[in-house]
């Protein structure tokens, strides 16, 4: 009688990002939370002494879009992974909060 012979099948799990993106992708995000941080300490600091600058606006607008663009990547790494609806429901809710983020500047 011929016994059974069991063979297991070991996959891998890849990761959907290589490190090098992942690491470009975590650099532009401490660049941008810097940025943003030292453009608010600055303003901070400004309107505490009283200085007034013309483009402070523009600069808090610059550290905002900062902000927002790492939270972006950082969310696209996370969804590029996923089904196409996730990466459709990014899309949207990317153009929704760019829309809300630069509407507010053109009704002013």
């Amino acid at each position: 009688m011929a016994t059974k012979k069991k063979t297991t099948k070991t996959t891998k799990r890849r990761s959907s990002s290589s490190g090098g993106a992942k690491s470009l992708v975590n650099a532009l995000a401490f660049w941008g939370l810097l940025f943003a941080a030292v453009v608010f300490l600055i303003n901070a600091i400004l309107h505490w002494t009283g200085v007034v600058l013309p483009f402070a606006g523009l600069l808090n607008m610059l550290a905002t879009i900062a902000l927002i663009a790492s939270v972006f990547l950082a969310a696209w790494d996370y969804v590029k992974g996923k089904g196409k609806s996730w990466r459709t429901a990014f899309i949207f809710i990317v153009v929704v909060a760019l829309i809300f983020l630069i509407l507010p500047t053109f009704i002013a």
